[in-house]
Parts: C-alpha cells; sequence; structure tokens
C-alpha cells in the first residue's frame, strides 16, 4: 500500500511542473511577468536545476528591474550548462540593461563563438559598441590644455570650497549638449519624463542668486546633493536614450497622430489575439491528451487576461471568451463535474446572445441539454434542446435532437410526446440513410409504446428496430432486441390470459340466475376493463372455482322437490358473491 500510495503521488508530481513550466511560457508571452515568475518558482521547486526554467525566470526578473535576482538565476543556469548560448545571451542581456557594456560585449562575443548563427549576439555586439562609443567618445577628437594659474586666497578657496559642486556641474562635458536648444530640453523631457521637473528644479536651484547670497549652516549640504541628483539624472538619460534602438527614437520624436494611436492599438490586439489563438491551438493538443485540469488552469488565466487587457482593440474577444468557456465546459464534463459544466456552457450561451454568435449558441446548448441530463434534470435539458431547434440544423445532427428530446419525455412519463419527437428523429434518419440512428429512434419509439401499453406496437417496433440491427451487423443490439421482443410476447400472453378469463368470469357470472346477472354485468362493466391488467390470475381462478361449484350443484339438483331449498340457496348465492366482486373491485 505505501509503494501504491508513493507512485500515485510522484505522478501528480511529473505533470505539475509540466504545467507549472507552460503556464510560465504562456505569461511570459503575455507580458505577465510577476505571475510568470510564480509559475517559474512553483516549476524550480519540484526541478531546481532546470535551466530553461532559470533563463525564463531571468527574464522575466530583468523585465521587472528585479537586476540581482536575474543575474542571480543566469549564473546558476551556467553553473548547470555552461554551454548553453540561451543562458550567455540573457547574461550579457542583463549586463547590458545595467550599463555594465564592457561585460556584455564580452559575453555576447563569448556567445557568437558558441553559436555564430544566433543572430541576437551581432545585434547585442552591435548595440554595446555603440553604447561604448557615445559615453566614452572618440580619443581623436579629445585636446588637452595647461593654462597657468596663480594660486588662489584663503577666502577664495573658501569659496569655491562651499560651491565646488556648482563649478564642477557647469563644466561637466558629459551632459553641456542637453541644455543648448529648446529640442534639447524636449528630447530631455521626453527621456525623463516626470523626472524632468526635478532636474529643472534642482537646476534652477543652483544657479539661483539668493543661494548663492545667502549661507545657511547647510548650504554646502544641499548643492552637494542637489548637483550630484543632476548629474545622476543627465547621465542616466543618455543611457536611456542610448538603449533605444535608432528606430524607436525616430518614432518617438515626431508627433504623435490620433489616427496612428488608434491604429497602434488595433496591431496590439490583434498581436495579442495571434497568442491567444495560438494558445487555443495548444489547449486544443491537450485536451485530445486528456489532460483536463491542466485545460481548465489555462482556460481560467487567459480569460483573466483577456478581460483585463484594456490597452489594446481587441477584435473577436466575445468570440475567444466563448471559445474558452467552451473548452473549460468540455473538459468538466469530461471529468464527471456535471454541474460545473452546465455552469460553463451557460456561460458561452450568455455570451453568444450578447455578441449574436450563432453558431456558440447552439453548440452551447446542445452540451448544456447534455450536462443536465447527466444531473437527471430532464426538464432542464428540454428547454435547452427545444431551443436549439430554433437555430440551423439539418441532417443526422437535427436526427440526433429529436432523440434527445423523445428520450427526456420519457423519462418524463410523457410518452405520446417520446413517440412523436422518436418518429421524428425515424423520418429524418430515413431521409439521410442513416441505419445507426434509424435504430436508436424505432427502439425508443418501442419503448415508449411498451411503457404507454401499447403492446402489440411496441412489438412491431422492436422486431423492426432487431431486423435493422441484424443489416448493420450489430449482432449484440440483434440479442438484446430478440430478447425485448420476447418479454413483449410474454406480456401479450399475459393480457389475452387476463383478457380471457375475465370474459369467462362475466360470462358464468351471468349464468348464475337473475340477480347475479344483474350484479354480475355490474361488475364486469366497472371493473373488467379498468382493472384486467391489475387483477391477479389466482383472484381469478377462485372465482371461477366458486363459480363453477354453485353451477354443478344448481344441476344436480334439476327439478327434484328438494328444488326449493336449492333455489332458495343459488338466489341467496348471488348477492355474495356480487359482494365480493365490489370488494375486489374496490382493491
Amino acid at each position: 500500500m505505501k509503494n501504491r500510495a508513493s507512485l500515485s503521488e510522484r505522478k501528480p508530481l511529473k505533470s505539475s511542473f509540466e504545467i507549472y513550466q507552460s503556464e510560465g511560457d504562456v505569461l511570459l508571452r503575455l507580458h505577465q511577468y510577476d505571475k510568470a515568475i510564480e509559475g517559474y518558482t512553483n516549476a524550480l521547486e519540484l526541478r531546481p536545476n532546470n535551466v530553461h526554467c532559470l533563463i525564463q525566470r531571468s527574464k522575466c526578473y530583468l523585465a521587472e528591474s528585479r537586476t540581482s535576482e536575474s543575474l542571480q538565476d543566469v549564473e546558476t543556469a551556467l553553473q548547470i550548462d555552461p554551454q548553453s548560448y540561451k543562458a550567455i545571451y540573457q547574461k550579457a542581456e542583463t549586463y547590458y540593461y545595467i550599463t555594465e557594456f564592457e561585460k556584455a560585449l564580452m559575453y555576447y562575443h563569448r556567445g557568437k563563438e558558441l553559436r555564430p548563427q544566433f543572430k541576437p549576439f551581432d545585434l547585442g555586439i552591435q548595440k554595446s559598441e555603440e553604447a561604448i562609443n557615445n559615453i566614452v567618445g572618440d580619443a581623436a577628437h579629445v585636446t588637452l590644455t595647461v593654462t597657468k594659474q596663480s594660486p588662489p586666497t584663503e577666502s577664495e578657496s573658501a569659496k569655491d570650497g562651499e560651491f565646488r559642486s556648482h563649478v564642477d556641474l557647469s563644466n561637466d562635458p558629459a551632459s553641456d549638449h542637453i541644455w543648448k536648444t529648446e529640442a534639447d530640453k524636449k528630447e530631455l523631457r521626453r527621456v525623463l519624463k516626470e523626472f524632468y521637473y526635478d532636474v529643472e528644479f534642482m537646476e534652477g536651484l543652483l544657479t539661483t542668486e539668493e543661494l548663492l547670497e545667502r549661507k545657511t549652516k547647510n548650504s554646502n549640504e544641499v548643492v552637494a546633493l542637489a548637483g550630484d541628483a543632476v548629474r545622476y539624472l543627465r547621465v542616466r538619460s543618455n543611457f536611456w536614450r542610448q538603449q533605444e534602438p535608432m528606430y524607436i527614437r525616430m518614432q518617438l520624436t515626431t508627433d504623435i497622430n490620433p489616427l496612428k494611436l488608434k491604429r497602434a492599438r488595433e496591431r496590439r490586439g490583434v498581436q495579442a489575439v495571434k497568442q491567444v489563438v495560438q494558445t487555443l491551438e495548444d489547449v486544443t493538443e491537450i485536451q485530445r491528451n486528456g489532460e483536463h485540469i491542466k485545460v481548465i488552469k489555462i482556460c481560467s488565466k487567459l480569460r483573466r487576461f483577456i478581460e483585463s487587457r484594456k490597452d489594446a482593440v481587441f477584435p473577436d474577444q466575445d468570440e475567444v471568451l466563448a471559445d474558452l468557456w467552451a473548452f473549460e465546459g468540455i473538459s468538466e464534463f469530461q471529468m464527471g463535474h456535471f454541474a460545473r459544466a452546465a455552469q460553463c456552457f451557460q456561460h458561452q450561451y450568455d455570451l453568444a446572445l450578447k455578441a449574436n454568435l450563432k453558431e456558440h449558441a447552439s453548440r452551447s446548448l446542445e452540451n448544456l441539454g447534455r450536462a443536465r441530463a447527466r444531473l437527471y434534470d430532464y426538464r432542464g435539458a428540454l428547454e435547452a434542446w427545444t431551443k436549439r431547434l430554433d437555430y440551423d440544423i439539418k441532417g443526422v445532427d437535427k436526427a440526433w435532437l429529436h432523440h434527445e428530446i423523445g428520450r427526456s419525455y420519457l423519462e418524463l412519463k410523457q410518452y405520446e410526446e417520446a413517440i412523436d419527437h422518436a418518429a421524428k428523429a425515424r423520418d429524418i434518419a430515413d431521409h439521410e440513410a442513416d441505419l445507426e440512428w434509424d435504430l436508436n429512434a424505432t427502439v425508443l419509439i418501442a419503448q415508449a409504446h411498451f411503457y404507454a401499453g401499447h403492446l402489440e406496437e411496441a412489438k412491431v417496433y422492436f422486431e423492426e428496430a432487431q431486423n435493422t440491427a441484424f443489416r448493420r451487423g450489430y449482432f449484440k443490439a440483434e440479442n438484446v432486441l430478440a430478447e425485448a421482443v420476447a418479454e413483449v410476447d410474454s406480456e401479450i400472453m399475459h393480457e389475452e390470459e387476463r383478457m380471457a378469463e375475465a370474459e369467462k368470469h362475466q360470462r358464468k357470472v351471468e349464468m348464475s340466475g337473475p340477480m347475479s346477472f344483474k350484479g354480475g354485468s355490474k361488475v364486469s362493466k366497472a371493473s373488467a376493463p379498468d382493472n384486467a391488467e391489475d387483477t391477479a390470475g389466482e383472484d381469478l381462478l377462485a372465482d371461477e372455482a366458486e363459480i363453477q361449484s354453485t353451477v354443478e350443484e344448481m344441476e344436480k339438483t334439476g327439478t327434484s322437490s328438494s328444488s326449493g331449498s336449492s333455489q332458495k340457496d343459488s338466489i341467496g348465492n348471488p348477492p355474495q358473491e356480487e359482494q365480493q366482486m365490489d370488494t375486489r373491485s374496490q382493491q
């Protein structure tokens, strides 16, 4: 038992790793980095040395600007597999992001030697060299000048010491070009965004004459901090600008056109739809493999992602959501969770009605009826399948639908309606030359007639169904139907015997005398037709024996001298027998 338990525990762990890994991959493509990190972390708890998950989580950390964690993951991956070119590329990207361009360039070259055909290494080398040249500059253009200055006085030294940050900042060549024109200021405002106003404030703080004239206790400290902050933001703005590809810089420096903005949102929506469609194809394959729990999780996450996308024009959003509800409902149905499946199909139907998706509406009604029928909610199933008739349906599908409606009526003991819809299903199957649904519909008609008490009709249809099963080669079904025919024959025989006994009983009661004829005819008319099926054979035989003894006694007495007493007994007995028949009739 312990070994079985341990094996049962290991199987979910293996499948759980695959689930977590695929979740992370999907969410990374959808740019949901925090959730992707969670998925990869869960996967790494099961397989700590999985290089793919480490590299992918490093990408997520880098996108979230968590550079130290990104670098740690990629270094762990390289320790496990030093020849992984993807890990080398990710490490180079991380170094480039933290502005260590020399190290990034080194790893780009190292990766190119390992995998020359991998084009991102060439692009990485190019952008790293460009970033280094932009920061360091060309040495040929640098000129050094030496000037002789007189030593400063103590007062001048004190002043220079007090405001050294201001002097150093004004002579800083790294970012002096930013402030030359209004266009440069506009570009700086674009790069720094909300930080631009901080730079403007601190720049004004450093150049104001009031600060220079009014010395306070913390003037030197304030000036130093402001100067360092301005210098840092200028250098950082240069890096942010260098990090942007050239075509993005050209796009961002042009004026924003509302029409272009709308088209960009539409393109983002189309791209998102492509990703979702690809995921739906994966879900289809996963569902075919029977991994229904994984299908439900992916559908739930994708649905939340689509409903949260407000930054893109998402075409066919309602149709994609309806597909997700359908996938989830089918998986729930296959797992035996019929109540949850019914809820999913109901969501699909409501969404299809809102968006006028007729195909989704018709499919959801079919599946909703199936789920409700499995829950023994036959009235709910009838409601769904009857609505399905309002949509376009023909051929064998329509035969199936009428058959299911008839089956529901049969379960509800509404036999005439069941016969009506089963007959429609049979007519359609005959028109389509589909013997299988012809067989199903014929059996349903026979069952409805049998339960309705129409035994002769039931026998006819059971025999027709038996003949159809023989033609189709369904020998097991043929044997079952032969047993059904035999059972119906037995019921018909018993019914005929009961009717014969009832008629015989009526005739013998009529022969017992005028008074008994009156009472007997009353009983036979009142009770025989209605209770012929319910009266037991033993009761009929007992009545027959009693009547037979009375008749024999009358024959023995004849016209003898004791006829008075015999007539008295015969006249007195029929009312007692009439009383017994009335009692049986009431019973």
